[in-house]
């Protein structure tokens, strides 16, 4: 149904002005096609999760009866190859800005798969392993989150916050359903056909969404972030310098519904009007590194409790089920949670709530150093929880609401490269840690510090501002921008003109 009804969106309507692209027919203007983007989004997140550490740690049981490996070593693989992914996971991120993100979701999509028959065909022993291993955590952890994350904010600004809320149920949905699935498969028919089946579901469900659904940007079918219209002022956008001033100014004679003969401009205000930074741009600037600090700290982090959580309540006396009641706890609050935060993002500068995360982090940490009760875990598990649930919210949104849409994809993948990084770092140092000092609660504790400078790292990466950076990004949107004219329904080009950087802006050359 879905795919009918896209298929018709994307070749079926009515072609609109002079762009030759195509405008969603009458059946989908009820409701704003970015929601639509929005559920694929999250079944991409949903379908990352063969890839991720949920879904590959359930086959590690029978990779090492099959081939004499232990769980040391097996880990150890593991943990070089998810080094290896985060790495080379800015090479993808400069692919997705290049090839746009729906030719590389196609990519993915087909080499995923691909991944997924050869090690239901060919994987044999250590080498192969490691480089499935590599494959699924490129692919899958890296790549199929990374897509999504630049996908979705190009179709929503004002409302981007409450987009990936909803994107995010496909996350929690796939570290629900996986674990439990996989393990039933692997026990019922065996490890190397339940990678064919992954294989089958990726390639018949996946691929024809990214070819009959997916469209990169809402200005290629005609319409505008969060389904919104433009606006017609006599002053550019408060933000606007005179290079955004002069991108959006509409002169006397272009502008069909104009009946003034004066000279002064008229301007086309898109709503939530951005500037986009690239990724050299943005990394020149110091909210960039606060940013990629904060990220590492919470994958680190909450890769290691999570990793060490069954020994160290064990050893406090609880049982397994008891142990694994936490877990749950903290998914079932961490994904309204989610909810709460994508309104608050939209609505509160996203550097309080980061800061509100780590502290949050802070107060879970204590709780879980001194978590001697399966009452005080529960505590923990709910701060835990909301601690994830604002943290989901916030990292999704910070990158393109503070650095712009264009080339989100190569700065969001540096962002997922360290947080891949941190995963695969904070159980080591974890464990170092707690030798070092001698018991879990102790090492906990040496972790709290960390969290409240964090908290004031994430207060302190205010929104980049240009003249404090002493550049000027030249993108605004795409370089043949094109904007609806609400007057016509026509697809009005606005030509950037020749531009020269100043210190403080951009000014046009006559």
């Amino acid at each position: 149904m879905i795919c009918a009804l896209a298929g018709s969106a994307l070749t079926g309507g009515r072609l609109s002005g002079r762009s030759g692209r195509s405008a969603p027919p009458q059946c989908c203007r009820s409701v704003f096609y970015g929601w639509l983007i929005a559920l694929v989004c999250g079944y991409q997140y949903f379908l990352s999760g063969p890839g991720q550490t949920y879904g590959v740690s359930q086959f590690l049981p029978a990779y090492g009866q099959s081939f004499g490996l232990s769980a040391a070593r097996l880990s150890l693989l593991y943990a070089i190859a998810t080094a290896a992914s985060g790495f080379t996971l800015p090479i993808m991120g400069r692919v997705v800005d290049r090839m746009g993100v729906k030719r590389a979701s196609l990519l993915v999509a087909v080499a995923f798969a691909l991944v997924c028959v050869f090690n239901a065909s060919l994987l044999s022993g250590e080498v192969t392993m490691l480089l499935s291993f590599y494959l699924l955590r490129f692919l899958g952890q890296g790549s199929m989150t990374l897509l999504p994350k630049t996908l979705l904010p190009q179709w929503f600004v004002e409302k981007r916050g409450r987009a990936f809320a909803l994107v995010n149920i496909g996350s929690f949905g796939g570290s629900t359903v996986f674990p439990v699935v996989l393990t039933a498969l692997i026990s019922g028919l065996g490890w190397r056909k339940t990678w064919f089946i992954l294989a089958l579901i990726l390639l018949a469900t996946f691929v024809p969404l990214v070819l009959f659904v997916v469209v990169d940007a809402p200005e290629h079918i005609g319409l505008l972030p969060d389904g919104a219209t433009l606006s017609h002022n006599r002053t550019p956008p408060p933000l606007a310098d005179q290079a955004t001033a002069a991108l959006l100014r509409v002169r006397p004679g272009e502008e069909p519904d104009s009946e003034s003969d004066d000279d002064e401009p008229e301007y086309l205000v898109p709503p939530g009007f951005e500037i986009s930074w690239t990724r050299a741009q943005a990394m020149q600037t110091r909210t960039f590194y606060l940013l990629l600090a904060c990220n590492a700290q919470r994958a680190a982090v909450n890769t290691a409790i999570t990793f060490f959580l069954h020994p160290m309540l064990t050893r406090r006396g609880m049982t397994d089920i008891q142990a694994a009641l936490v877990l749950s706890v903290q998914a079932a609050v961490g994904f309204p949670m989610t909810l709460v935060a994508g309104v608050l993002a939209d609505r509160v500068p996203l550097r309080y709530i980061l800061s509100a995360t780590y502290l949050t982090q802070a107060l879970f940490l204590t709780v879980m150093a001194y978590a001697s009760t399966v009452g005080l875990a529960v505590v923990a598990a709910v701060l835990w929880g909301i601690a994830g649930g604002l943290e989901q919210i916030g990292f999704n949104v910070v990158w393109p609401n503070y650095y712009g849409r264009k080339h989100v994809g190569g700065i969001v993948s540096i962002s997922i490269s360290v947080m891949v990084l941190g995963s695969a770092i904070g159980p080591l140092a974890f464990a170092l840690l707690r030798d070092s000092v001698g018991s879990y609660r102790d090492a906990i504790l040496y972790i709290v510090p960390l969290a409240l400078v964090c908290s004031a790292l994430a207060y302190g990466a205010a929104k980049p501002r240009i003249r404090d950076s002493g550049l000027a990004p030249l993108d605004f949107y795409d370089d043949d921008l094109v904007m609806r004219n609400p007057a016509r329904q026509s697809l009005l080009p606005l030509t950037r003109p020749p531009l020269v950087a100043t210190d403080d802006s951009l000014e046009e050359v006559d």
